[in-house]
Protein backbone atom coordinates (compact mmCIF):
# COMPACT_ATOMS: atom_id res chain seq x y z
CA UNK A 1 0.00 0.00 0.00
CA UNK A 2 3.22 2.44 0.89
CA UNK A 3 4.80 2.17 -2.81
CA UNK A 4 1.06 2.23 -4.01
CA UNK A 5 1.10 5.61 -2.38
CA UNK A 6 4.31 7.02 -2.86
CA UNK A 7 3.96 5.99 -6.87
CA UNK A 8 0.97 8.30 -6.63
CA UNK A 9 2.54 11.84 -4.77
CA UNK A 10 5.44 11.33 -6.98
CA UNK A 11 3.35 11.25 -10.13
CA UNK A 12 1.61 13.97 -8.71
CA UNK A 13 5.04 15.80 -8.10
CA UNK A 14 5.69 15.08 -11.26
CA UNK A 15 2.43 16.51 -13.16
CA UNK A 16 2.85 19.68 -11.01
CA UNK A 17 6.29 20.46 -11.97
CA UNK A 18 4.79 19.90 -15.75
CA UNK A 19 1.75 21.77 -15.20
CA UNK A 20 4.10 25.01 -14.20
CA UNK A 21 6.22 24.77 -17.22
CA UNK A 22 3.15 24.34 -19.41
CA UNK A 23 1.80 27.39 -18.00
CA UNK A 24 4.21 29.19 -17.50
CA UNK A 25 4.89 28.64 -21.38
CA UNK A 26 0.99 29.58 -22.39
CA UNK A 27 1.51 33.11 -20.35
CA UNK A 28 4.50 33.72 -21.95
CA UNK A 29 2.77 33.50 -25.23
CA UNK A 30 -0.07 35.57 -24.63
CA UNK A 31 2.46 38.00 -23.17
CA UNK A 32 3.86 37.86 -26.36
CA UNK A 33 0.83 38.02 -28.64
CA UNK A 34 -0.38 40.97 -26.25
CA UNK A 35 -3.65 39.09 -24.95
CA UNK A 36 -2.37 39.83 -21.59
CA UNK A 37 0.15 41.75 -19.61
CA UNK A 38 3.25 40.54 -18.29
CA UNK A 39 1.98 40.99 -14.67
CA UNK A 40 -1.59 39.20 -15.35
CA UNK A 41 0.70 36.66 -16.53
CA UNK A 42 2.50 36.32 -13.02
CA UNK A 43 -0.59 36.69 -11.46
CA UNK A 44 -2.41 34.04 -13.41
CA UNK A 45 0.72 31.96 -12.54
CA UNK A 46 0.60 32.70 -8.50
CA UNK A 47 -3.16 32.47 -8.36
CA UNK A 48 -2.98 28.76 -10.51
CA UNK A 49 -0.29 27.74 -8.18
CA UNK A 50 -2.02 28.61 -4.87
CA UNK A 51 -4.74 26.90 -6.10
CA UNK A 52 -2.66 23.88 -7.17
CA UNK A 53 -1.32 23.76 -3.63
CA UNK A 54 -4.07 23.81 -1.91
CA UNK A 55 -5.74 21.03 -3.54
CA UNK A 56 -2.28 19.35 -3.28
CA UNK A 57 -2.81 19.88 0.42
CA UNK A 58 -6.71 18.49 -0.09
CA UNK A 59 -5.28 15.43 -1.88
CA UNK A 60 -2.45 15.12 0.89
CA UNK A 61 -4.97 14.90 4.02
CA UNK A 62 -7.27 12.83 2.46
CA UNK A 63 -4.35 10.25 1.68
CA UNK A 64 -3.68 10.55 5.57
CA UNK A 65 -7.14 9.89 6.41
CA UNK A 66 -6.87 6.78 4.74
CA UNK A 67 -3.58 5.50 5.85
CA UNK A 68 -5.03 6.39 9.44
CA UNK A 69 -8.39 4.49 8.87
CA UNK A 70 -6.18 1.23 7.26
CA UNK A 71 -4.89 1.15 10.64
CA UNK A 72 -7.52 1.25 12.44
CA UNK A 73 -8.78 -1.63 10.45
CA UNK A 74 -6.15 -3.67 11.22
CA UNK A 75 -5.65 -2.62 14.55
CA UNK A 76 -1.90 -1.72 14.53
CA UNK A 77 -0.54 0.46 17.59
CA UNK A 78 0.41 3.92 16.83
CA UNK A 79 3.98 4.65 17.45
CA UNK A 80 2.91 6.38 20.70
CA UNK A 81 1.28 3.46 22.17
CA UNK A 82 4.06 1.47 21.11
CA UNK A 83 6.17 3.64 23.15
CA UNK A 84 4.29 4.01 26.27
CA UNK A 85 3.52 0.02 26.08
CA UNK A 86 7.90 0.02 25.97
CA UNK A 87 8.23 2.37 29.17
CA UNK A 88 5.75 0.12 31.09
CA UNK A 89 7.22 -2.85 30.21
CA UNK A 90 10.73 -0.76 31.52
CA UNK A 91 9.15 0.09 34.90
CA UNK A 92 7.86 -3.77 35.16
CA UNK A 93 11.24 -5.37 34.87
CA UNK A 94 12.60 -2.91 37.09
CA UNK A 95 9.90 -3.85 39.32
CA UNK A 96 10.85 -7.55 38.74
CA UNK A 97 14.35 -7.31 39.62
CA UNK A 98 13.53 -5.53 42.78
CA UNK A 99 11.22 -8.11 43.88
CA UNK A 100 13.73 -11.08 43.03
CA UNK A 101 15.67 -9.22 45.15
CA UNK A 102 14.19 -8.70 48.30
CA UNK A 103 13.29 -12.42 47.75
CA UNK A 104 17.15 -13.65 47.40
CA UNK A 105 18.05 -11.26 50.42
CA UNK A 106 15.56 -12.57 52.47
CA UNK A 107 15.91 -16.15 51.94
CA UNK A 108 19.81 -16.04 51.90
CA UNK A 109 20.03 -16.70 48.43
CA UNK A 110 23.26 -14.82 47.17
CA UNK A 111 23.40 -17.16 43.64
CA UNK A 112 20.67 -14.45 42.85
CA UNK A 113 16.99 -15.18 41.31
CA UNK A 114 17.09 -14.25 37.81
Amino acid sequence: MFEFIRKGLLTGFGLVLVTRKKLMETTDKLVNEGKISRQEGEKLIEEFMDEGNRQWDDIREKINEMVHQSFDAFDIGSKKEFIELKERVVDLEKHITILEDRIASSTGDQSGVK
